[in-house]
């Protein structure tokens, strides 16, 4: 039997048709409809003649370039929405704003709770009451900075708000004209701020003069400034730190607002904490990063930026790093992924051994601060706990109002020697330091809790409590009896 060899010759399919071919039936589908409803029956070959229309090279060169021209549109739409405010909009703006005033300004170099060495004994028994609240234009994401006669307060609005203890309307504004997400600080009686959300890009930091309320300038940045500026002193020097997120971390002067240096060693969305000629910075992991940055902690050089140490965290740190005695501590959890973890790593300062670890079921995004050489953290569906930084032992942890996203951390009130804690949904509560049980809960009558993601400022008037809903409150806490908790 004869077998006649089948030459197979490979074709190349022209790829180009298939999506062409899906255009041609949806538009023939599509014409079809819309001539039925006018009672309109199309010949078979209208369709067909539509068709080889709109695939003549000047209709499909067209349609590309009005593709472009849409998306080219968009693109730049955003990128100017993220911008800052122009300069010279500042300029005017503030202008109008200044007012002298004869108030003297202690320095506030970063917006950080204060060590609390040793605590003494709780008042378990508290009358607490709101004394004003204060209705704002936008709300707050960052509490209240206390300096001195006056407070200051960031808004949503674009504006630092300058308020007088007992006055029911702001003294002074200072204009940004972007959000102004994080607090401000204060150094030889100026105002320094940042300013913007995620999205911003060359974002800057700004410089008020308080005596006048004059704007005298900028430094600006690549990125975002949404965490609060450090001022840091050494050897006589002062710099003044900025992150900008993905553009690193500025070490500027804060005389002359020029770069004094800059380094990039991930996404920097946490204050610096700076001791000893040492400058400590957390990196964390941003928006739609598919693994291109880890998350580390780092320490510098304060005066030339060169890097001393570096160690890797099991997570994104995305709040300041806080000091117990020799060691420094990251706490870290994730914000834009989802994740069951978060925690503590301290190191030594000089060396970056590590000298302590403690892994939390959540996310620890808040702020923490230090009583008797523990750490108090807060995390991100609102439990506050008590943790040794010398072993990592829980010594307690309690669970306030359920919630998710709660950035806010606690706040220890030296009069009455408690924690004062703002969950994000349920109120505030006041907590015994040390046992973590609750002392207090208070919201308020005839009101609802408005959503609060800032930590409480503890003032000679009260309790400043700032929230995202537009207002401040002022609230005062006292002993409605005198009996005390004995010593441990």
């Amino acid at each position: 039997m004869l077998m006649i060899p089948i030459e197979i010759h490979p074709q190349i399919i022209p790829t180009v048709l298939i999506p062409l071919t899906a255009v041609g039936v949806a538009i023939s589908a599509l014409a079809t409809f819309i001539a039925a409803l006018f009672g309109i029956r199309l010949k078979a070959e209208g369709p067909k003649k539509l068709f080889e229309v709109l695939l003549k090279p000047r209709i499909l060169i067209s349609a590309l370039l009005f593709n472009v021209f849409i998306f080219g549109g968009i693109k730049s739409y955003n990128y100017y929405k993220n911008l800052p405010s122009f300069e010279f909009v500042i300029k005017r703006e503030q202008k109008k704003n200044e007012k002298v005033s004869n108030y003297s300004y202690p320095d506030v170099l970063e917006p950080k709770p204060a060590v609390v060495s040793k605590i003494s004994d709780p008042t378990l028994d508290l009358t607490i009451e709101q004394t004003s609240k204060i209705q704002i234009e936008k709300g707050s994401f960052r509490g209240a900075i206390l300096a001195g006669d006056t407070y200051f307060v960031s808004t949503d609005a674009g504006y630092v708000l300058e308020f007088e203890y007992g006055g029911s309307a702001p003294f002074r504004k200072f204009y940004v004209g972007t959000d102004v997400s994080p607090a401000p600080i204060i150094y030889n009686e100026k105002l320094y701020v940042g300013e913007g959300r995620h999205e911003t890009h060359h974002a800057r930091i700004y410089k008020f003069d308080l005596r006048s309320g004059r704007y005298e300038g900028a430094f600006s940045t690549r990125g975002h400034t949404e965490a609060s500026a450090v001022v840091g002193l050494h050897e006589g020097q002062a710099l003044l730190f900025a992150a900008a997120g993905s553009d690193g971390i500025y070490a500027i002067d804060p005389a002359t607002m020029t770069e004094v240096w800059h380094q990039v060693d991930g996404h920097t969305d946490s204050s610096v904490h700076v001791s000893e000629g040492l400058v400590f910075s957390g990196t964390g992991r941003e928006k739609n990063d598919a693994n291109s940055w880890r998350s580390y902690a780092t320490a510098y050089e304060f005066g030339t930026g060169i890097k001393v140490w570096q160690r890797e965290l099991p997570a994104s740190s995305w709040m300041e790093p806080t000091e117990v005695d020799n060691d420094v501590c990251f706490v870290f959890g994730e914000v834009y992924f989802k994740s069951n973890v978060g925690g503590v790593s301290c190191y030594d300062k000089k060396t970056g051994e590590s000298r302590m670890g403690y892994m939390h079921p959540h996310p620890v995004v808040a702020v923490p601060i230090v009583i008797e050489k523990d750490i108090i953290i807060s995390d991100f569906v609102g439990n506050v706990c008590r943790i040794s930084s010398e072993n990592g032992r829980v010594r307690w942890c309690k669970m306030t109002s359920e919630a998710n996203k709660s950035f806010a951390n606690a706040t220890y009130d030296t009069n009455l020697n408690v924690l004062v804690y703002p969950s994000r949904k349920g109120g505030l509560y006041v907590l015994n330091p040390r046992d973590g049980a609750i002392v207090a809960m208070w919201v308020p009558d005839g009101d609802e809790w408005s959503s609060t993601l800032a930590p409480v400022a503890i003032s000679k008037v009260g309790w400043i409590v700032t929230d995202i809903d537009q207002s401040i409150r002022i609230i005062r806490a006292t002993s409605s009896v005198s009996s005390k908790v004995s010593k441990r």
